[in-house]
């Protein structure tokens, strides 16, 4: 799973409750932007042990912090 993959498929997500990318390694972050546009229902986020791909910068922790229903964030196990 990729970014670019990601991207094209949330909007089709829109009553998206949990989502888990746990050891997907292919993935950078970009794909947090469009998820806060999209999943308003995603209270469950799973993103942990993605190992040196995921790199949270400013603009993704702001995106995840505007995911209003969400209620569990599980980035452990990230460089």
């Amino acid at each position: 799973m990729t970014d670019s993959m990601l991207s094209e498929l949330i909007p089709h997500l829109s009553c998206l409750h949990c989502l888990s990318l746990e050891f997907c390694t292919y993935i950078r972050g970009d794909f947090l932007i469009d998820l806060t546009h999209a999943a308003n229902t995603l209270n469950e986020l799973r993103i942990g042990r993605c190992g040196i791909s995921l790199h949270l910068n400013p603009e993704w922790a702001r995106a995840i912090g505007s995911l209003e229903q969400l209620q569990e964030l599980d980035i452990k196990g990230n460089n």
